[in-house]
């Protein structure tokens, strides 16, 4: 764990792309958004946490955004497939590489009353 800090810390401090990563606060940016939002998020998600969700929402309510809908789907990746551990190395061995019809009709029906369809 310590030698991954240490190479994380490394790659933080190198110029380009994952130095701006790094330094990215997507909160601040969170707070200046005032359109409605859905946010989706797989509850097995190891590279975006879902224990972020909640803050993320605090951002975008904190900003005067009162049109936020949240939901973490369970045993769902960050790709939004049905998976139990979430292990980005196993993503190539899972089952299925449907995305689970949970997540789509969830987002189509936003859409669709965002849109103000029947």
């Amino acid at each position: 764990i310590a030698a991954m800090a240490r190479a994380a810390d490394s790659a933080a401090a190198t110029p380009g792309w994952l130095r701006h990563v790094y330094d990215y606060d997507p909160l601040a940016t969170a707070r200046r958004v005032r359109t409605p939002l859905l946010i989706l998020h797989g509850a097995t998600d190891l590279q975006v946490t879902a224990d972020q969700v909640p803050e993320l929402v605090a951002a975008f309510r904190e900003g005067g955004n009162r049109d936020v809908t949240s939901h973490v789907f369970p045993r769902t990746n960050h790709l939004f497939l049905e998976d139990a551990s979430g292990v980005y190395s196993g993503y190539a061995t899972l089952p299925s590489k449907v995305v689970q019809p949970e997540v789509l009709g969830m987002l189509a029906d936003w859409v669709v009353l965002k849109l103000g369809g029947k």
